[in-house]
């Protein structure tokens, strides 16, 4: 921790550089995740998002002093004390075996030492019930469909309780109504216990509508950090995109979204 600062932010990247050894890097990123915050990460395919997340975790190694949750880098985290500050959920996941959707679930305890105390049970019991998962509990996770086994996946983040929620694309393998619910569940839930979200989206209108911020990044690069209200009315994403974006604004329902066209 940098001594005599004093930091209101969870999660701070400060000029963030990273690089494959060929042909791919991010280059000086900088944005702050304050408690209560949904920031979304947008952007073409083979901007960085995932990579940018996978830096955040650790998975590749990041550069000291480029990234602090409360002020203490994370290069000087284990990754055990990492996944107390943080849980993920992924794009793709490995094949997770054949546990019961209950066990998976209970995995977001194992941080902690444990997962069989009366507050495990019962965390894991709410997890399951604001993912709608109660009455499949018991079913094996390979019996699952792909958008059934993302809520076991988020389920589990739940479960694991901590202050900030890492999404790589959420809404993956799961119909409009389901993309919807998702969202407006872990709505839900930030505003029970206050947990942040920093999330991928490959939807740009559902990232609009559900995230208080928009992280927006080009070919590994920080394009614009904004709130999504000034994101929707600026002309950034034609320009990050090469399209042209109709704005659309619902009067009844107050709810914006956009239209994308070829120019």
């Amino acid at each position: 921790m940098r001594s005599g600062t004093v930091f209101n932010s969870l999660l701070e990247v400060r000029e963030l550089s990273w690089a494959y050894k060929r042909d791919f890097a991010l280059n000086n990123i900088s944005f702050s995740l304050y408690p209560a915050n949904r920031i979304g990460i947008i952007g073409p395919n083979g901007a960085g998002k995932s990579t940018l997340i996978k830096v955040l975790l650790k998975i590749h190694k990041p550069p000291l002093n480029s990234i602090f949750i409360k002020g203490t880098d994370i290069c000087g985290l284990t990754q055990s004390r990492l996944a107390g500050y943080l849980s993920y959920v992924p794009q793709i996941a490995a094949d997770p075996g054949h546990f019961s959707v209950k066990e998976i679930v209970q995995m977001g305890r194992y941080v902690y030492g444990h997962c069989d105390s009366s507050e495990d049970k019962q965390i894991v019991e709410s997890a399951l019930g604001a993912l709608e998962l109660s009455l499949l509990q018991n079913r094996n996770i390979a019996e699952l469909s792909g958008g059934e086994f993302q809520r076991v996946l988020l389920a589990r983040a739940l479960a694991q309780k901590t202050e900030i929620l890492l999404l790589d694309e959420p809404t993956n393998h799961l119909d409009m109504v389901q993309q919807l619910r998702i969202l407006r569940t872990l709505k839900k839930e930030q505003q029970k216990r206050g947990f942040s979200i920093l999330s991928v989206f490959h939807d740009i209108n559902l990232a609009l509508d559900f995230c208080t911020h928009i992280l927006v990044m080009k070919q590994g690069q920080l394009i614009s950090f904004s709130e999504s209200k000034d994101l929707f009315e600026s002309e950034i994403l034609d320009d990050v995109y090469q399209l042209k974006f109709t704005r659309v604004k619902d009067r009844g329902s107050h709810s914006q979204y956009l239209i994308a066209s070829l120019r």
